[in-house]
């Protein structure tokens, strides 16, 4: 069976066994009876010792076997940022749909590389971020739409998490690494489908400012936005924060909306509206943001619905990043397997 056959049952590769990917994809895949075929490593015994762990059928010693595997129908790039450009464009030659790790790519030159690549392909590509497929998420957006709380006149997002090992990807820069990369992406794709939501446009970078880990590297970013309305916009994002923090504050002359876990809601499902002093709070649900996730992209492979996440988006998003740094007076990471 070909990528192109639309298949009912998903038959997955995973590019790289990588600590994201048994929540991201293996236990959404397991779920949904989808299939994982195989696992491709640079090291073939971290490899092998993945795929028996999820019930994966191949293990393979490199990411070609697995692109270049006919019984494969999706691939999943779970690889570092740096990576994900290069393997997706590999993936989308041999023609297979691929769900990719957020951020698309390093910087907007290589998101643009792919995209001109996907545009003439028939095969289906989609960044992940998962968030944004769950109710949660879904119905803070409605409500703030609905003019419940008032006319919008701020957004608050952030995402912040100890990662204390400093030798993570996470913290290098030629793997793409850094606070906005990893996490800041997450805030500002919020705060971006907010704008188009509520103002069918969206805002726009008016300052931004880091503290950098190593040179060119950000350990942590605020960042100062504008709406359409004049609405103000903040995002932050921290690598080296005391705890994991992940909420969404919409604020307008009536109340406010608040999400507290607008990443990761599996984990806090709630939305709380405050209107007039008076406080509501709706649950929507802990079934996981990889499990709607997964359930959007089969779909979208079979026709039958589009995603809020597709190559425009990602266009977006990653020109928002890259002026982002550039307002923080940073260079754009890296893309270096651009040129090979």
């Amino acid at each position: 069976m070909s990528a192109t056959s639309e298949p009912q049952v998903l038959r997955i590769g995973l590019l790289g066994a990588a600590r994201i990917a048994p929540a991201a994809i293996c236990i959404p895949a397991l779920a949904l009876n989808h299939k994982l075929v195989a696992v491709g490593a640079r090291d073939l015994q971290k490899s092998e010792v993945f795929a028996q762990q999820w019930m994966i059928e191949k293990a393979y010693g490199s990411y070609e076997e697995v692109i270049n595997d006919p019984d494969i129908d999706v691939i999943y790039n779970g690889l570092p940022n740096s990576h994900h450009g290069f393997w997706n464009i590999q993936a989308l030659n041999a023609g297979k749909h691929i769900l990719s790790e957020k951020p698309f790519g390093s910087n907007l030159a290589e998101v643009q590389w792919q995209v001109d690549v996907a545009r003439k392909s028939s095969t289906k590509i989609m960044e992940a971020f998962h968030n944004r497929y769950h109710p949660t998420n879904q119905r803070a957006i409605e409500i703030a739409k609905s003019g419940e709380i008032g006319e919008i006149t701020s957004v608050y997002a952030d995402l912040a998490g100890p990662v204390s090992d400093k030798s993570d990807i996470r913290y290098q820069l030629d793997l793409a690494g850094g606070a906005m990369m990893d996490m800041g992406c997450y805030t500002i794709h919020m705060q971006r489908h907010l704008g188009l939501a509520l103002f069918g446009e969206e805002p726009t970078v008016v300052s931004a400012k880091a503290k950098e880990f190593s040179p060119g590297v950000d350990q942590m970013m605020t960042v100062e936005l504008k709406y359409k309305n004049g609405a103000t916009g903040t995002g932050h994002c921290d690598l080296d924060f005391t705890h994991l923090q992940n909420e969404c504050i919409i604020t307008g002359t009536k109340g406010s909306i608040k999400v507290p876990s607008y990443v990761l809601p599996g984990l806090d499902d709630r939305v709380i509206v405050t209107v007039n002093g008076k406080e509501r709070t709706e649950y929507l649900g802990r079934i996981s943001t990889y499990s709607y996730q997964l359930q959007a992209f089969a779909g979208f492979i079979r026709g039958t619905n589009t995603v809020l996440t597709g190559v425009e988006d990602s266009l977006k998003n990653a020109a928002m990043i890259d002026d982002i740094y550039r307002a923080a007076g940073m260079n754009l990471r890296p893309a270096p397997l651009m040129k090979l």
